[in-house]
């Protein structure tokens, strides 16, 4: 049965594809590109005080490839989720928005803080396969400005994939700091987003 509600898409990411897929990590994230273009994701929030969208995607292609995206303009949350239909996965198109407490609020920014996470370099990277994983970061407040992300390649798997997978990240950031607790201090308040990725497997 197909899993389907409403969604409102706010950032999008545009797949690069490279010759190969199965180089090794450091012939692959060497030539990592970065794309210093100006995207203003809060285009529709001018007069807000805190921004932050952070926007998570992994597949092989357009219709193999999931992505959710935890949005916060000062006290109001949306959380977006979306998987295509294919052979593995069921079509699914998710949207909530609450008010976030403010007890809630100040232990992000402060997680933020904590993290001292920074704008190392100009930009997003570009994928460097079809077959990959990103993670964006927008934050826009009194006290930082930052549009910054990591990419990784998702093939492969055995013990060594999830250490590869953060070295990747690590090769690939535009950002400084310890940006990984703070994807996961976010994606703690997005309390549907384990059943969303269990939900989306035809087999569940």
């Amino acid at each position: 049965m197909k899993k389907i509600l409403v969604f409102v898409s706010v950032v999008l990411l545009s797949p690069f594809v490279a010759a190969s897929q199965t180089d090794s990590v450091a012939v692959s994230f060497d030539s990592v590109q970065v794309d210093t273009a100006t995207i203003n994701v809060f285009e529709q929030a001018p007069n807000a005080t805190f921004k932050l969208d952070y926007y998570h995607t992994d597949g092989y292609s357009n219709k193999d490839r999931y992505w959710y995206e935890i949005i916060i303009i000062d006290s109001l949350l949306i959380l977006n989720f979306q998987c295509a239909e294919n052979d593995d996965w069921d079509f699914i198109n998710y949207q909530k928005q609450l008010v976030l407490d403010v007890f809630v609020l100040d232990s992000i920014k402060k997680g933020i803080s904590d993290a001292e996470i920074r704008q190392k370099k100009t930009g997003i990277p570009r994928p460097p396969a079809s077959g990959y994983g990103a993670d964006r970061l927008y934050i826009e407040s009194s006290d930082l400005n930052l549009a910054g992300g990591a990419v990784y390649l998702c093939i492969g798997d055995g013990e060594d994939y999830e250490a590869r997978i953060k070295k990747e990240k690590q090769l690939s950031t535009t950002i400084s700091g310890d940006f990984e607790k703070v994807f996961k201090i976010l994606e703690s308040i997005f309390t549907d987003l384990p059943m969303l990725l269990e939900s989306k497997n035809k087999l569940y």
